[in-house]
């Protein structure tokens, strides 16, 4: 049994717009110290529920007819919140199993439960460094 089971977690299409969409997208550009202007590159937004609320979305854009990209993937800080980003994981490699679609997703190298958490969910490791440059403000 998984964590969406066990739990009770289901999964709706949310609008690039929706309150929830905009709540997660705006804290994470805030407490990251993203300018506001900044879009989301996701294409397709999914929401993860338990008992009318929303703990997490995240987003997919199609890279290709075999690949699809999860650039963006937020969760409420809290315990509901990071079960509902373990099954978000779990939705995916789910939908990825069912259609042969390839997923890629990109982690900060500082967010190591993120990656650990994707890991296991996928059964992978990963096979390549995302290099940020960030210059100093002078």
């Amino acid at each position: 049994m998984g964590v969406s089971e066990k739990y009770g977690f289901g999964f709706s299409l949310a609008d690039a717009d929706s309150p929830a969409v905009r709540f997660y997208v705006d804290d994470h550009w805030q407490r990251y110290g993203y300018p506001p202007d900044v879009k989301p590159a996701s294409e397709y937004w999914i929401g993860v529920c338990r008992d009318d609320h929303v703990w997490a979305v995240f987003g997919a854009k199609s890279l290709s007819g075999s690949v699809v990209e999860i650039p963006d993937f937020f969760i409420h800080r809290s315990r509901w919140g990071v079960l509902a980003g373990y099954a978000a994981l779990e939705q995916i490699k789910s939908l990825a199993d069912q259609t042969g679609v390839s997923v890629v997703t990109v982690t900060p190298m500082w967010n190591t439960r993120q990656q650990k958490a994707q890991e296991k969910a996928f059964g992978v490791e990963a096979t390549d460094k995302v290099y940020w440059y960030r210059p100093e403000n002078k």
